[in-house]
């Protein structure tokens, strides 16, 4: 099946929650320019738009709703056309997408949470290869290392689809991918250049996409940097956000012919002064260094559909400290930190009767270091207080092999296996800190009565999805099922943080089972020549459920004290979503979404902490040739649903939080084929609002959740060749 996607100024934005990934794999960057950044609720318009017929002359995409072609989609395929506001990070970029939400911490570094699964329940790839923060209170999430203007698609892969990109992955799978395309005969080089600023924070970007080549080679070269101070609330409180970033990017192809491609690639980023409110230290530097290697190969005839080839190494240094950034600390303390991951992966494609066997494996290695000081005030701090990281080693080894075949013209059958070995161990837990702390063994024995892992662990996943034409036009459904199993992190099964208060401790838990998760879904899409309908409903009930918690005297938990600990319970997250678009005339459009998720503690019989509370938004846009305007209404209501009491519970939650809304407006005008203006308002009417799954400002008097941005206008400069 092949299928298309919507460009403008050639960049595809993806986000398959509903279509099965073997077929969301052919979509293929194909040009150059900055990457656009997704509305929240263009899934069907960006489907419309995909219809329309796209030149390469042409100034801007010609769009008749009415004249829709048929498409081939199973269960719904969301592209999302540009939402075109400056973001800061890969995080900042994914949070506004339907299904999707952020736990911000600052102005930098958003983390992504997916139907209501977080941190590293969401495997996250950066062309190809993975990446572990330096933070183990994830300052720094694997997408703060992602400038969206290094990339040219992005795929939100949502709910049982596919086993092809690791274990784990329970919330989602999100890939940022970025290639050369390969030049024409008569063209040696392209260009693009884009600066933009923002008033509330004093943000301002700029980035440079530069690629030269021929038919058989191709080099690309990107560049970006960023800045912004901290940003006003509603209130017009400031929020402790600013921070600075660069990034550098080279990436050389060679394609002898159009079934084959080499890559090989090096990228860089840089950041300093970073500052969180939700976080007792800041961040003075922050950087990664990546290697990767991709090879693709699709032969024209054979058995053989395709051949894929992904490894790379990345690597982050951080430090963070309460002193250098922020004044008045009584004691000062830094926590630099080190971490190295090592990422292979390979699927080959192959016919098999009339089906297509995808099989292949996954491999990666994790080593995490950090060590925290601490000292009086006014001299750097060189005693050490805890091995947070006590040099952590960690792996996870797949094999996979997916059949997927079309039983008749109205229906696809997916069927998937896959056997998984993790194994994890840490180096220096016997290592006493001088004075009156404990080494990482004497935290692990006081609340666990443990201090080595369980032996490697190993399971088995499946996956099942069946996809079929109801038969009358346009309309279509699917379910799916799918059984993953996610390893405990770095931080959930070695962080050991000492304090003389119990309830400041942070202790990991050695002896975690890991997590085996058991999703069912079902869908239907409707499509018409002006409508659009997609919706979903999706489960997850999951066995040894990783929880941050409290030490309460829990089963496996033999302290009392309010320490923060990590144990198994049982929970399920159960949740739907839905979207809509409906083309009035050829130029207007009205959108729409909606996303829900529960997520139930059932041993404890409590809420899951850190859920997101139904969201949305509804929107209108006007296009013409050369220019494009839009306005989005965003809404969440109150979330009460919440683990907010440390005592009984986390109280990873707070409090509960009210209901919001907030209206975005934006626009855009392209002058010619080489200059384009874009430029918006976030935030109309200056509200003050938190989103629920935002971390505490620790900086305010009666901390709470911290605020949004209040209103932002923004301006941006788009010149390429």
């Amino acid at each position: 099946m092949r299928t298309g996607g919507y460009h403008l100024r050639n960049r595809t934005i993806e986000q398959t929650g509903f279509l099965p990934d073997s077929q969301t794999d052919q979509f293929r960057s194909q040009n150059q320019g900055p990457m656009k950044h997704p509305n929240q609720f263009s899934l069907p318009l960006a489907l419309l738009l995909a219809a329309a017929p796209q030149c390469p002359g042409q100034v801007s995409p010609s769009i008749d709703p009415v004249e829709l072609p048929e498409l081939q989609i199973w269960g719904r395929k969301d592209i999302f056309r540009e939402q075109d506001s400056p973001t800061a990070d890969g995080g900042d970029y994914l949070s506004r997408l339907s299904g999707v939400s952020g736990s911000r911490m600052g102005g930098h570094g958003t983390d992504v949470i997916i139907r209501g699964q977080q941190q590293d329940r969401n495997n996250v790839l950066l062309d190809g290869c993975a990446i572990q923060g330096g933070c183990p209170n994830r300052m720094d999430p694997p997408t703060s290392y992602a400038p969206v203007e290094f990339y040219d698609t992005v795929r939100v892969i949502k709910g049982p689809q596919t086993l092809r990109y690791g274990p784990g992955g329970t919330g989602g799978i999100v890939l940022f991918e970025r290639s050369v395309r390969r030049f024409a005969s008569s063209e040696r080089a392209r260009l693009s250049l884009d600066a933009g600023y923002t008033d509330n924070s004093g943000a301002w970007h700029t980035s440079l996409d530069a690629s030269a080549g021929n038919e058989n080679w191709q080099a690309r070269l990107l560049g970006s940097t960023r800045a912004a101070d901290s940003y006003k609330d509603g209130d017009g409180e400031v929020i402790p956000s600013a921070y600075k970033q660069q990034g550098v990017s080279l990436t050389g192809a060679y394609t002898p012919q159009d079934d084959t491609r080499l890559e090989i690639g090096a990228e860089t980023t840089r950041a300093q002064d970073v500052l969180f409110a939700g976080a007792m230290m800041d961040s003075p530097e922050s950087d990664s260094d990546t290697v990767r290697l991709r090879y693709r190969h699709a032969p024209e005839t054979g058995r053989i559909r395709s051949i894929e080839l992904d490894t790379g190494y990345a690597t982050v240094s951080h430090s963070m400290d309460n002193y250098s950034l922020r004044p008045n600390t009584k004691m000062w303390m830094r926590v630099p930190s080190d971490t190295s991951v090592i990422t292979g992966r390979f699927n080959l494609q192959i016919e098999a009767g009339i089906g297509l066997i995808d099989t292949g494996f996954n491999y990666q290695g994790t080593n995490a270091g950090a060590i925290r000081y601490g000292g009086p005030a006014g001299t750097e701090p060189t005693m050490i207080n805890s091995y947070m990281w006590p040099e952590v080693e960690r792996s996870a080894t797949g094999i996979y092999g997916e059949y997927q075949i079309s039983p008749d013209e109205a229906s696809n059958l997916l069927f998937g296996l896959r056997y998984d070995l993790f194994d994890s161990s840490a180096g220096k837990t016997a290592l006493n800190p001088p004075g009156m702390m404990m080494s990482p063994n004497d935290l692990y024995t006081m609340y666990y009565r443990r201090t080595e892992p369980r032996a490697p662990q190993k399971g088995m996943g499946v996956l099942i999805r069946y996809e079929r034409d109801l038969g009358p036009e346009g309309l279509k459904a699917y379910i799916a099922g799918q059984r993953s199993l996610r390893d405990a992190d770095p931080t959930e099964r070695f962080i050991a943080t000492n304090h003389m208060k119990p309830m400041m401790r942070w202790v990991g838990n050695p002896g975690l089972k890991i997590e085996s998760h058991n999703r069912a879904e079902v869908g239907l899409v409707y499509q018409s020549p002006r409508w659009l309908l997609a919706g979903a409903a999706h489960g997850d009930w999951v066995d040894d459920f990783i929880l941050r918690d409290r030490a309460h005297g829990q089963e496996g938990i033999y302290m009392n004290d309010n320490a923060r600990i990590y144990r198994n319970v049982s929970a399920s997250l159960i949740g739907f979503e839905f979207e809509a678009t409906y083309a009035f005339t050829e130029h207007w459009r009205a959108n729409g979404t909606l996303a829900y998720v529960q997520g139930e503690n059932t041993t404890d019989d409590r809420a899951l902490p850190q859920i997101p509370p139904l969201d949305g938004a509804v929107g209108v846009d006007y296009a013409r040739d050369q220019y494009r305007v839009s306005a989005v209404f965003r809404f969440a209501a109150r979330q009460d649903r919440v683990d907010d009491n440390p005592m009984t519970g986390s109280g990873l939650d707070g409090s509960e939080t009210p209901g919001w809304t907030t209206l975005d407006l934006e626009g855009r005008y392209r002058f010619n084929r080489h200059l384009e203006l874009r430029g918006g308002i976030r935030n109309c009417f200056d509200q003050t609002y938190a989103i629920h799954t935002n971390r505490a400002d620790l900086f305010s008097s009666q901390p709470e959740r911290i605020n949004e941005p209040g209103r932002s206008i923004w301006v941006a400069l788009n010149l390429s060749y």
